[in-house]
């Protein structure tokens, strides 16, 4: 299915815009779940079977993951496979901010597309928008790209290897910024995305 249409589909059969994280703390989960084998999976899952008709989206961030080393990630894709079975119409998310030289994106690629085999993937373009290639020549699958961040040290100058910024602020900070394109609109982002090489294949 084309992924803007399941994203669509799911929108508007759950009237949701809503996307639940899916990130445990062991220290924080329910005392009855730290004691299980798979102490995330099994909170996920029930957050799952909970919310699944009131959302369009779940986002596991895989930093949460990781950090228990295999035993995480297993559970992880546990989450994945879960999904995937159990709602299959429900969007996945993969938040792990990936963005690094092309061949090592193409590693990124094949585990959240192939081995955990989520719908989109969140991805930072600092190393250069060609960087990411990889994410963008994979047929079927949503990239989501971090633009700005809402932390108090992302300025401008964070964003300006992007080669688009959108919503800067005054004239006079734009022309600061100095940006390779600069958009005044929502529809002129879109414009200039799809009118790029890279974006057009997605």
């Amino acid at each position: 299915m084309n992924i803007q249409r399941k994203i669509d589909n799911i929108i508007q059969k759950n009237n949701s815009l809503v996307c639940v994280g899916l990130d445990p703390v062991l220290e924080k989960l329910p005392e009855h779940l730290r004691q299980k084998e798979n102490a995330f999976f099994e909170f996920n899952k029930a957050i799952i079977d909970a919310t699944h008709d009131l959302v369009c989206a779940f986002k596991p961030n895989s930093a949460f993951y990781e950090a228990l080393g295999d035993r995480g990630v297993a559970q992880l894709k546990m989450t994945c496979d879960y999904l995937r079975t159990t709602y299959p119409e429900v969007f996945i998310i993969l938040d792990a901010k990936r963005g690094d030289i092309g061949s090592s994106n193409e590693g990124y690629v094949k585990y959240a597309f192939d081995y955990l085999n989520v719908d989109a993937l969140t991805v930072m373009p600092y190393m250069g928008i060609e960087s990411l290639a990889p994410f963008f020549n994979r047929s079927g699958r949503g990239i989501i790209i971090g633009c700005h961040s809402s932390n108090p040290g992302a300025k401008a100058n964070d964003v300006d290897s992007i080669g688009v910024t959108y919503g800067y602020g005054t004239k006079e900070e734009l022309e600061k910024a100095n940006p390779t394109y600069s958009v005044d609109s929502v529809e002129g982002l879109k414009e200039y995305l799809l009118s790029n090489t890279y974006f057009a294949k997605v």
